[in-house]
């Protein structure tokens, strides 16, 4: 019974992916646990945006490419200046209380606030690393391969 309202959940997941995010081909395995299947929901649609960019990827000299890199680095870096008094607050605060519940959610904060700096970059990057691949060694990253690095970044 169990198995069946599992199958029925990531049937329901299947069909939101394929309505939401038109033309991304990621496919739920049935032994996938239900949490990674609500995440490839959300992460579906990110990979759309990261499909949308591949033809101006293509359309990039190589020199041009890899110049995203400094791109990245340069608007990253001026992220990071932004965020980091921020995390610098919550780390003093951290270190000042002992309850370990309290200091989880300071830790999951710090862990929001610089990742969200990344929210921007992401398609974009991902869309660079895919062509990057397609030039150098041939292949092209599948969209499940996009959305698993999106959740290995998540991590």
């Amino acid at each position: 019974m169990l198995g069946l309202v599992k199958n029925s959940i990531l049937k329901g997941k299947q069909n939101a992916i394929r309505k939401r995010s038109a033309g991304v081909n990621i496919v739920l395995h049935p032994d996938m646990p239900l949490s990674s299947a609500n995440k490839m929901v959300a992460l579906s649609r990110i990979v759309v945006q990261v499909n949308a960019l591949e033809q101006k990827m293509q359309s990039l000299t190589d020199k041009e490419l890899r110049a995203k890199t400094d791109e990245f680095k340069e608007y990253l870096g001026t992220q990071l200046r932004e965020v980091e008094p921020q995390v610098e607050e919550l780390k003093e605060l951290f270190n000042s209380i002992t309850i370990p519940e309290e200091k989880d959610k300071i830790k999951e904060k710090i862990k929001l606030l610089r990742n969200r700096m990344f929210v921007d970059v992401l398609p974009e990057s991902f869309a660079v690393v895919r062509e990057a691949s397609r030039r150098t060694i041939g292949l092209r990253h599948f969209d499940v391969q996009i959305a698993g690095g999106m959740v290995l970044h998540e991590g």
